[in-house]
């Protein structure tokens, strides 16, 4: 066998050249492997080491951190400099909040920050944001008259921004106001291991289910279903008095659902719960309604209202329906 290697190297080229064909040969290997290895890791910030879930409070601030930024950039920007953006106050009144904000996710977010970081954070959110008195919140901004689709696109920053700081003005009550109690450490503890590296499942409520994955689905799509009907019910033009009534009646069960939904997603909530809640929001049976109303009502109703109504209509069994079917496979 020796001999017969021998032979080999040399017809090959001796040793020399033996050794470089297998480093050519393993290289692609050694390549794809110094890839995999360099994947980034999480980030953790100390001051959401302080919460009873680190890894989804830090996820939220380096989402809230690049939402912030690229406001920043588009009101900067030459889209959003047009004189016709300028003329609408929204614009103008955004650069200072967008600024403080991200001012304070870069304490937050910084080596020294602390729980007091976070706390200023969330005042300063929900002051800005949440307790706002006035038509909109600041950066909530619309374009003005018929804008471009770059133009749209940089104006969605924006809207994108407001989202990003109320998820996290309703996170941050959440983590800083939830008790340490042996039963909310378990739950948090599932929930942030359902969050693996940061690329599991980010639900809260769904993190301590036996399908968190199923679970976050299911709830989306309930969400989907109730905000789609409400956003719907919310761009009709003028319906009729006795209509609009009912709409606004069945839009506010609506709207206490969509709620429910998005403070499950960043707060650990039992499903049973969220299903009883949202029952009881329908149990007055608020979208049983028809459109045009029954008699003594004369009112007439448009195609467009007519379809906005049915859809309203079905929300109730919809939403209860995915619940109950994912809950039968919990137990």
């Amino acid at each position: 066998m020796m001999a017969s290697s021998s032979s080999h190297q040399q017809l090959v080229g001796g040793p020399i050249l033996g050794l470089l064909l297998l480093l050519v040969t393993l290289a692609p290997a050694v390549v794809d492997s110094t890839r995999v290895s360099t994947k980034p890791a999480m980030v953790i910030y100390p001051s959401c080491k302080t919460t009873l879930m680190p890894k989804r409070c830090s996820i939220k601030l380096s989402d809230l951190a690049k939402s912030l930024g690229e406001a920043k950039a588009a009101v900067a920007g030459p889209k959003l400099a047009a004189e016709k953006m300028k003329s609408d106050s929204c614009f103008t009144d955004c650069a200072p909040v967008l600024d403080t904000a991200a001012s304070n996710v870069a304490a937050a977010t910084a080596e020294a920050g602390d729980e007091a970081a976070l706390r200023r954070l969330q005042d300063y959110l929900y002051e800005t944001v949440i307790n706002n008195y006035g038509p909109i919140p600041p950066c909530a901004c619309e374009c003005p008259g018929s804008c471009s689709a770059d133009e749209s696109a940089e104006v969605g920053k924006l809207t994108g921004a407001v989202e990003a700081m109320t998820a996290m003005t309703n996170l941050l009550k959440d983590l800083l106001e939830t008790k340490r109690t042996k039963e909310n450490e378990a739950l948090a503890a599932a929930s942030e291991k359902a969050i693996g590296d940061g690329s599991g499942v980010f639900h809260a409520s769904c993190g301590t289910t036996k399908q968190p994955q199923k679970c976050a689905d299911v709830l989306a799509a309930v969400l989907k279903t109730a905000k789609e009907a409400y956003d719907e019910a919310l761009d009709l033009p003028e319906p009729a008095p006795d209509t609009k009534t009912d709409i606004w009646i069945c839009t506010q069960a609506i709207r206490q659902v969509i709620s429910q939904l998005e403070s499950a997603a960043t707060s650990v909530r039992n499903l049973a719960e969220i299903r009883a809640s949202i029952q009881s929001y329908f149990q007055e049976r608020p979208c049983e309604f028809s459109c045009p109303p029954p008699p003594p009502s004369k009112e007439q109703c448009s195609t467009k209202e007519a379809a906005v109504v049915h859809k309203l209509n079905g929300v109730p069994d919809a939403c209860l329906t995915l619940l109950d079917k994912f809950l039968a496979e919990e137990i």
